[in-house]
């Protein structure tokens, strides 16, 4: 049994939800595209922010970073984790913004530390260098919408060639979270729009 049939369905049925419309942002984004592609039927739109189909980068994917960039970073990861000097260098690279807000800033590195240990943020790193969706990609045959940055424009561009229903809408700015009001009224126009007629589950 897939782990997608467990971690959402059960919360589907609790509320009455038949069919959702499921978003996800880079990493969260490889869990809602596998659950469109295995089950379809209760998958009525998918919604990407930043998403990218692997991390190591390889001859037919030329993104991302190469194995030993991201084995350094996973070490980083773990001796650095929580560090108030390497959440505001991470700060940095997700959205410049935060870094330079000191309340937003303080607001930020209480959250990561309370969200992970050291060791946990090191092991979901390697778990996303380990995760590669680039073969169920043609098999997700619901709507989709793919938004992203200038900086992701090659990951994303990569997946809406791969999957047959999709649309990538490049966004402005440099931020890579999507809280922002273009992404808000983004997936908020996809949502609302028709009602898709349901995919049979094959």
């Amino acid at each position: 049994d897939c782990l997608a049939e467990y971690a959402a369905y059960p919360w589907f049925r609790a509320v009455g939800i038949e069919r959702a419309t499921l978003f996800g942002a880079a990493e969260s984004a490889n869990v809602c595209a596998l659950y469109a592609a295995t089950f379809p039927d209760r998958c009525e739109r998918l919604a990407l922010f930043g998403p990218y189909a692997r991390s190591v980068r390889s001859e037919t994917y030329p993104f991302g970073n190469s194995e030993e960039e991201l084995l350094t970073w996973v070490r980083e990861m773990r001796e650095g984790w929580g560090e108030r000097s390497f959440l505001t260098d991470f700060a940095r690279v997700i959205d410049p913004v935060i870094a330079e807000d000191e309340q937003l800033l303080d607001w930020f590195i209480w959250m990561q530390r309370l969200a992970a240990s050291p060791a946990a943020a090191a092991d979901f790193a390697r778990m996303a260098m380990e995760t590669y969706i680039t073969d169920i990609l043609g098999s997700i045959r619901v709507p989709t919408l793919i938004l992203h940055r200038e900086a992701r424009r090659g990951e994303a561009q990569y997946m809406a060639e791969r999957i047959p229903a999709a649309n990538a809408i490049e966004l402005r700015g440099g931020s890579q979270t999507p809280y922002s009001v273009d992404v808000v009224e983004a997936l908020l126009s996809f949502a609302r729009g028709a009602v898709a007629p349901p995919v049979p589950d094959s």
